[in-house]
């Protein structure tokens, strides 16, 4: 099963998925990330939702984690929306003696094969990813109470 968000026509573009030039992304749009689609009203208030219901769920403290855990990681470059990764190296360190809470680096490998680090502050919390079971038995109904979730096989 699958969870989608109802979208509509992007804004800024038209649909298209092209806007302005830049050095950096060509003439790819911002609004949509060059898809011609963007999040319905519906749809952000659904993905919004659903997304504080996995967190608060199976979110565990970043310095709990060990490796093999797989954890949703968000902002990757390139990525777009948040992945799953399996956690494959936890380190824990304090940044250069500066005062501030000790952070907890993840490293892990993406599809492509290269390797990858993550950092987040100890006691931020990550959402880990729910089974199969889980996935149907408990975010698939709460999902369905929201006009803006499509549930697809």
């Amino acid at each position: 099963m699958k969870i989608q968000y109802e979208t509509k026509t992007c804004g800024r573009c038209g649909g298209s998925g092209e806007y302005s030039y830049n050095q950096i992304n060509g003439t790819r749009c911002f609004g949509c990330g060059g898809s011609g689609k963007s999040l319905s009203v519906n749809g952000k208030k659904a993905k919004a939702a659903v997304e504080a219901f996995l967190l608060s769920n199976f979110g565990v403290a970043a310095e709990l984690c060990v490796p093999g855990v797989q954890v949703r990681m968000s902002g990757l470059k390139g990525w777009g929306s948040p992945k799953s990764v399996v956690v494959e190296t936890v380190s824990r360190a304090s940044s250069n003696g500066v005062a501030s809470p000790p952070y907890v680096t993840f490293g892990f490998v993406n599809s492509a094969g290269r390797e990858w680090a993550c950092s987040v502050f100890s006691g931020d919390v990550v959402q880990t990813r729910p089974t199969s079971e889980q996935f149907a038995s408990l975010v698939v109904p709460f999902a369905k109470g929201f006009k803006g979730a499509v549930i697809s096989e």
